[in-house]
């Protein structure tokens, strides 16, 4: 068996049919996104970030924001009417969705437990009336303070 003496180069690799299939679907996608992004007011166009087109004829548009992905199910009868006429592409229906957001790492600090005589105080200065609204929620905060800084403890 004759082995070359060089690797494929990327280059060559790339332009593999596999490949090419997959720079095509990538260029309609794109293709698709401008077409919905040109149907839309500047400050929607810029939160679509991308764009599917499925097997059952459905397009889905995503976002990153749910307010905006509200806003853009207004305008789905219109990008439907203007995706099908510009690309003559049989769409049924547009659906959008929110991306799913990264979780925040916890960076705040601990907070420290109350000292007692602070817990105290808030347990006493609630108000003689128990059907009063302030005072239930002035005893159930002293519970809560009490908790944690026992759970601290």
């Amino acid at each position: 068996m004759n082995m070359p003496k060089h690797p494929d180069t990327p280059q060559s690799f790339l332009k593999d049919e596999v490949f090419k299939t997959v720079f095509r679907r990538i260029e309609f996608h794109a293709s698709l996104l401008k077409t919905i992004k040109e149907g839309l007011p500047e400050m929607l166009a810029n939160q679509c970030k991308h764009c599917v087109a499925r097997e059952d004829g459905g397009l889905v548009i995503f976002t990153e924001s749910q307010s905006v992905a509200s806003q853009l199910r207004f305008y789905a009868p219109t990008l439907l009417v203007k995706v099908n006429a510009d690309l003559k592409f049989p769409f049924t229906k547009l659906l959008v969705r929110a991306m799913q957001q990264p979780e925040p790492e916890a960076t705040g600090k601990l907070m420290k437990p109350v000292s007692q005589r602070t817990i105290a105080t808030i347990k006493t200065s609630r108000h003689a009336d128990s059907n009063d609204v302030l005072s239930a929620a002035l005893a159930r905060l002293g519970d809560t303070m009490e908790r944690y800084a026992e759970e601290k403890s």
